[in-house]
């Protein structure tokens, strides 16, 4: 009897385990998501009521004796009318989540001005809008209302942030990352959002992005349609920019513009006199020729097509100390595993650890050991003794073990307690055989 009782104890113990990794696996994750986008929702002043919001209106009076209160649980329908309580209606068409709050509690209180009133948010709606034109498959994604249209573009099973994506120079430039549902030929200059009412708006995602303009990437509506058009023009430049990668060119916007304006102007150290096209040509892209520029050439903002690859060379691969104007400003780039990863003044005969403390140090909890990855302008890999050139890019690496470690205690807590479980009813039915 005691011995099954105490195998009974054992496998009761690991159930339980087994029902604890579920629940970190499957719930717990919903749960959290559920909790964060109430927050956004709550915190967001420009929150738009969206059919399915669920909202709680409490109200009541306080006396010596007693306190009395409602509380009404409220969904929004697409109708956007609200019955406030029996006191009288709300038009939530077009508002915001406080503007709402504001007119609902003016309602109560206009009709019982001694009573306490809060409108508050439960829980925000999920919805669905639909994708197509040059994106794999037409597909139905599921969005809430502060999804913005970027966000659909970028899904690939996961939310992929638009900045991630453009840093890559992959999905705002080129039209696509690795991922996405969107084809190679897709647009972000031309991105069309067709509403539920049938009316239709263009916006330009780039602009967005590299300007901040929001206008430009809107909150997606229940009932949104959005169609992704093929891009025109696609020219890729790199070598001695700021900003070397792969752009979409809007109508009369050629090598000046690119240059100047997606690129961010030449490197101190570029060449103009050395500016080439790779062309392909008509013969299915499989032939090139190369075309060479002058400076000419670019300050007549020549004429650029689809797929052309645009080099600048650097004045030199070597940059010695005595090709340096002391009239220009020079810059050494810090990324990676530091406080304030950006471009800092270039300094001569400093070394990489003084740019890393211009960066704010190292991240404690993400770098050991001062491990930097050295490149020069051309993506050479330098040495830590290596002297320090103009436009040397320092990476501080991302190598803590407890970094990587923290982002899987979870998992390794709930696999370690079952293995303990288990190991103790083997040792518990062998004691007792």
């Amino acid at each position: 009897m005691k011995k099954n009782k105490i195998i009974s104890t054992s496998y009761s113990l690991i159930f339980l385990n087994l029902i604890w990794a579920c629940f970190v696996f499957f719930y717990a994750p919903a749960q959290n998501a559920v909790a964060q986008d109430l927050a956004a929702a709550l915190s967001a002043p420009d929150y738009p009521v969206t059919a399915g919001d669920t909202y709680a209106l409490v109200y009541g009076s306080s006396t010596d004796s007693e306190t009395k209160a409602v509380e009404l649980p409220i969904i929004v329908d697409h109708s956007y009318r609200i019955r406030v309580s029996n006191l009288g209606y709300a038009n939530a068409a077009g508002k915001t989540y406080q503007q709402l709050k504001r007119q609902v509690e003016a309602i109560v209180l206009e009709n019982h001005p001694f009573v306490s009133v809060q409108f508050i948010m439960r829980q925000p709606a999920a919805f669905n809008v639909y994708i197509k034109g040059e994106v794999k498959a037409a597909s139905s994604i599921r969005a809430w209302a502060l999804t913005r249209v970027s966000d659909v573009l970028a899904y690939s099973g996961q939310a992929v942030l638009l900045e991630q994506s453009l840093a890559e120079n992959q999905l705002v430039t080129s039209g696509r990352s690795q991922n996405s549902i969107l084809t190679e030929y897709a647009s972000m200059r031309d991105v069309k959002v067709v509403s539920s009412n049938g009316s239709q708006k263009t916006y330009d995602l780039f602009k967005a992005v590299r300007e901040g303009d929001l206008s430009q990437n809107p909150y997606v509506r229940p009932g949104d349609v959005i169609i992704v058009s093929k891009v025109s023009r696609r020219v890729s430049v790199s070598g001695a920019v700021n900003r070397p990668g792969s752009y979409q060119l809007l109508k009369n916007e050629n090598l000046k513009t690119l240059i100047d304006f997606y690129a961010d102007g030449f490197t101190p150290l570029a060449d103009k006199t050395q500016i080439s096209i790779l062309r392909y040509t008509s013969a299915g892209r499989l032939k090139s020729e190369e075309i060479k520029l002058t400076e000419n050439d670019f300050e007549n903002d020549f004429k650029l097509l689809d797929y052309d690859y645009i080099t600048i060379k650097p004045i030199t691969n070597m940059y010695p100390v005595a090709f340096i104007d002391p009239t220009k400003s020079y810059y050494i780039t810090v990324a990676g595993a530091v406080r304030a990863p950006s471009r800092y003044p270039f300094t001569p005969d400093r070394t990489w650890e003084y740019y890393i403390a211009l960066a704010g140090g190292f991240i404690k909890g993400q770098n050991a050991f001062n491990s930097v990855t050295l490149k020069d302008l051309d993506g050479n890999k330098l040495k830590k003794s290596s002297i320090i050139r103009p436009e040397t890019v320092i990476t501080a690496n991302t190598n803590d073990f407890l970094y990587y470690f923290n982002q899987y205690a979870p998992v390794i807590a709930t696999v370690i307690s079952i293995t303990m479980s288990y190991i103790s009813l083997q040792t518990t039915l062998k004691a007792l055989r």
